[in-house]
């Protein structure tokens, strides 16, 4: 294994035991998301410093906040990185304002308002959430009862990446029938379909790749998840990388995972641990990458994309632990 990868995997397990040990409570999930947010930041994570990020999201929200929801503790530790954190969550704040305008209040829009205000000094933020408006009601004309708020943030990339949005829902569209051969969840087909067009590129290599790194693990005995976590294999997908290079890098990462016991009964699911080797790898790839689309992409894409997702999943887990618990006392 090249060391570059190999001190991202170390830098993620150590986070991770910081942020298992200072914040106990939390489902072990969140605890993987926040240790990946400060390693594709090439940093060590400051418990205190997201500690200090959490009073300030709480100082300046109301009690039924959105910002107070599921994925609390992931948007803090976003905002701990930033060195004037109170100024750069009222900037949040001031967007958020915005995007209420032309979303429903939900609980991944602060994490899309979190995302175009990290960008806002090489953006028209109002243009932009006008035309990402615009993006999702095409999205949700061709798809009503799938598209919903969790795809804003998709919305939100097409409009700022794509000129001829028409052309780009057109390529969607198409992808989605192609990729519904083969997996059952049409929620996660369809945000695939959004990734695979955010580059310029012909579709059908890029849905070919992406199912040949998906066959490729099962070869190699590892079932990759068919649900949020496709998401994140689309990604890949788009970058230079061979299929065999990749697939070979997702087995590497995920055999150290596992062997550092990230992986097991007591900590992430297999389908969990190779979603998480499959992020790993994004950081590796976007550092080295000379593909400036593929940089563009997975740097401001993939943590805004899965923070609510798999924050959002850990709250059902804890749900439905809570409820056969009960049910059997």
């Amino acid at each position: 294994m090249r060391e570059s990868l190999n001190n991202r995997i170390q830098l993620f397990i150590r986070n991770r035991e910081i942020m298992k040990k200072n914040f106990k409570l939390e489902y072990s999930m969140i605890h993987y998301l926040c240790s990946y947010i400060y390693t594709e930041n090439n940093k060590i994570l400051d418990p205190d410093k997201i500690k200090e990020a959490k009073k300030i999201i709480n100082k300046n929200t109301g009690i039924f906040s959105y910002f107070k929801g599921v994925a609390k503790l992931a948007e803090s530790t976003k905002l701990s990185l930033k060195n004037d954190m109170e100024g750069e969550f009222l900037e949040v704040l001031k967007t958020y304002k915005l995007l209420k305008k032309e979303f429903r209040s939900s609980e991944y829009l602060p994490s899309v308002a979190c995302f175009i205000s990290e960008n806002r000094h090489t953006l028209d933020v109002e243009n932009l959430i006008k035309k990402s408006a615009e993006v999702y009601k095409l999205m949700k004309n061709n798809h009503p009862f799938l598209t919903s708020s969790e795809d804003v943030m998709l919305a939100t990339l097409l409009a700022m990446t794509k000129e001829n949005i028409d052309e780009t829902i057109s390529s969607m569209e198409y992808a989605y029938k192609k990729l519904k051969k083969h997996f059952i969840s049409s929620n996660s087909v369809q945000s695939v379909s959004h990734v695979l067009t955010l580059t310029d590129g012909d579709i059908d290599l890029k849905i070919n790749k992406l199912l040949n790194i998906f066959n490729k693990l099962r070869e190699n005995n590892l079932k990759y998840g068919k649900t949020n976590e496709l998401t994140i294999l689309a990604i890949l997908a788009l970058s230079e990388k061979t299929v065999d290079e990749i697939a070979r890098d997702i087995v590497d990462i995920f055999n150290v995972l596992k062997k550092e016991k990230l992986v097991g009964f007591f900590s992430a699911t297999k389908a969990q641990g190779l979603m998480f080797a499959a992020l790993l790898l994004i950081i590796d790839y976007t550092k080295e990458s000379n593909q400036n689309a593929f940089k563009e992409i997975a740097v401001k894409s993939v943590i805004s994309i899965i923070i609510e997702e798999i924050a959002l999943m850990s709250t059902v887990a804890i749900t439905s632990a809570a409820a056969a618990s009960s049910a059997s006392s």
